[in-house]
């Protein structure tokens, strides 16, 4: 039985929040280019967002002007490593959607952070 591939790009809708995220694995910069230019982000937006030419980075997660999100990792490999790095990534993601929704994180305020990690973590792997 072969294997299946996971799919290289796809959209989380964040659904109680006003943001979705894309999610870029074993992209090209040129495949990813032509992904994000379906939603208005340009070869410019991505390059000035430190998305492209990840050399000696795993992944990056970033935030665009007009809200977007993106979880890029470079290369998949089904490692503990890799895995780590991926929540690395998420945890960027969240941590920059909260700050633009003015939750920092503390004591008080660390469900919404745990729920929102467990909800990408979970609709990622899905894909994978």
């Amino acid at each position: 039985m072969e294997k299946k591939k996971q799919q290289s790009n796809f959209i989380i809708p964040l659904v109680v929040y006003p943001f979705d995220v894309m999610v870029s694995i074993d992209q090209t910069d040129e495949e990813l280019i032509k992904e994000c230019s379906k939603y208005s982000l340009t070869k410019k937006d991505l390059k000035k967002a430190g998305a492209l030419a990840l050399v000696n980075e795993e992944g990056r997660c970033v935030i665009f002007k007009r809200n977007q999100m993106l979880i890029r990792i470079r290369k998949f490999e089904p490692t503990p490593r890799w895995y780590g790095t991926l929540q690395h990534e998420i945890f960027h993601c969240v941590e920059f959607l909260m700050y633009k929704l003015r939750v920092n994180l503390t004591p008080h305020s660390d469900e919404p952070y745990a729920y929102l990690i467990g909800y990408l973590t979970e609709e990622i792997y899905k894909l994978l």
